[in-house]
């Protein structure tokens, strides 16, 4: 039987859902927002042209293992959600949603 867990947080982030939209969808972001240690890269090359079916591929260290990690956005709709999912990589699910609307 597979098991899944989900991990949902919700944070206030006091700008113009417009602004925070156009931050979490630049996916140059990510490498500044993600804990140095874990190493992560942006290997797909740049500028990366978001949209719906948009894949990047991302490489990280994880415990010292070197991974290679693509997503595919499944929904673009700027400038209040998108979602990306986890094509290869790390996790057994990967299904991540920015949702500005609530």
């Amino acid at each position: 039987m597979t098991r899944f867990h989900t991990l949902r947080r919700e944070q206030w982030i006091p700008r113009p859902p417009g602004e925070v939209f156009a931050f979490f969808s630049d996916a140059r972001n990510l490498e500044e927002i993600t804990p140095p240690w874990l190493g992560f890269r942006i290997l797909t090359p740049g500028p990366i042209q978001i949209a719906a079916g948009t894949r990047i591929r991302y490489r990280l260290n994880l415990h010292g293992i070197p991974l290679g990690w693509t997503t595919e956005i499944r929904s673009w709709q700027p400038p209040h959600c998108f979602v990306d999912v986890q094509l290869s990589g790390p996790y057994r699910l990967w299904h991540h949603t920015i949702d500005l609307r609530r």
